[in-house]
């Protein structure tokens, strides 16, 4: 991309102009021949999509002439498009591009299903293959000074069938408390747990750690996440101390201010919580707005917020569309539409509401 820019900008204005307009005549030539997700791909198939193995080969062309492919290794064929988001999929590459932009801006499906005359079922689909998409681009290591903290969330059971429920439904809106349907208040195995980091870098972290308060064992799940360079800024968690000091990390640590009408946000050195508590208020805004998130989805949702937080911060706006959609063309997604709402649970249910 680079060599692109560089090779434009010794252009004279009046040969911009042309290729400006020769640009234009063969995205308007594109667009009548149907332009795909496949043409996108083509060029950057290099391993086998089931065992990720490297001896590839051609093997001639489906019935729409598209063209396929076997692996030497397990012996399977696939196509450009096996495995990504595009699977199994009629959008066009134009309808993808203005979904993805409005998932960049946090629009509803409702609003999206309208804009790219799909419906909301479609919608959903596609939103969830993108979070699959961009699952393992996120998930980078962190280095320099990296802010770590926690925060705890409701676990909310929307989309589950009644005979599922581990616990009675619970009404929505303000409501007289019931004796027989148990909420226990403050920090408890009622809530899930969620670890966030994110390092001078823009890498982040933003994981499902489990049930409860958290634990030093909680990160050290994590702990291949974090290389040894890291400098641990965070408040006087018990847990994140204790999990930099097993690692020898250096910590820089938000101390309690003795004067109680005094608070401080600081660390000694001037570090601060303000980036990773961003990435709580994000999470806070989201829930609000879709009126809570699935258990099922919700780790689909904390990588997009990742994803969405690093193209705001290294890609310019007129480029964000076309960059998003560029770094989860080629993502893994493992699983078919109808799979999407028989996801997997992260958490255990029956540990969270033992007692009822």
């Amino acid at each position: 991309m680079q060599e692109y820019v560089t090779f434009l900008s010794k252009l004279s204005p009046l040969e911009l102009d042309y290729a400006k307009a020769e640009i234009i005549n063969l995205l308007g030539i594109s667009k009548g021949l149907g332009t795909s997700n496949r043409r996108n791909l083509e060029e950057t198939v290099d391993h086998c999509p089931h065992c990720g193995a490297l001896h590839i080969v051609c093997n001639g062309h489906d019935k729409k002439k598209n063209q396929k492919y076997i692996c030497r290794e397990c012996g399977k064929s696939f196509a450009a498009t096996t495995r990504t988001m595009f699977f199994h999929s009629h959008i066009s590459y134009e309808d993808w591009k203005t979904f993805i932009e409005l998932e960049l801006a946090g629009n509803t499906l409702r609003f999206e299903a309208s804009c790219i005359n799909r419906s909301v079922t479609t919608c959903f689909s596609m939103r969830h293959k993108l979070h699959e998409a961009i699952g393992k681009i996120v998930r980078q290591k962190l280095n320099g000074s990296t802010e770590v903290d926690f925060t705890y969330e409701n676990i909310c059971l929307k989309g589950m069938k009644p005979e599922d429920m581990p616990r009675p439904s619970r009404q929505r809106g303000r409501h007289i408390p019931d004796p027989s349907n148990l909420e226990l208040r403050g920090l408890s195995h009622h809530k899930v747990c969620i670890a966030a980091a994110i390092d001078e870098n823009d890498h982040m972290l933003y994981e499902i750690t489990g049930l409860g308060i958290e634990t030093q064992d909680t990160l050290e799940m994590y702990a291949e996440r974090f290389l040894d360079d890291c400098v641990i800024i965070s408040d006087q968690s018990k847990a994140i101390i204790n999990f930099a000091a097993n690692h020898r990390m250096p910590s820089d640590v938000i101390k309690v201010n003795s004067n109680p009408m005094k608070h401080n946000f600081t660390t000694s050195t001037g570090n601060s919580l303000s980036s990773v508590n961003q990435m709580h208020t994000e999470l806070s805004n989201l829930i609000r707005r879709t009126n809570g998130v699935s258990i099922r989805h919700l780790q689909g949702y904390l990588d997009f917020i990742c994803f969405v937080k690093q193209i705001r911060y290294q890609v310019h706006v007129k480029m964000r569309t076309v960059e998003g959609y560029r770094r989860s063309m080629t993502g893994a997604v493992r699983h078919l539409c109808s799979e999407i709402c028989k996801l997997p649970i992260p958490i255990d249910l029956h540990e969270a509401y033992a007692e009822l």
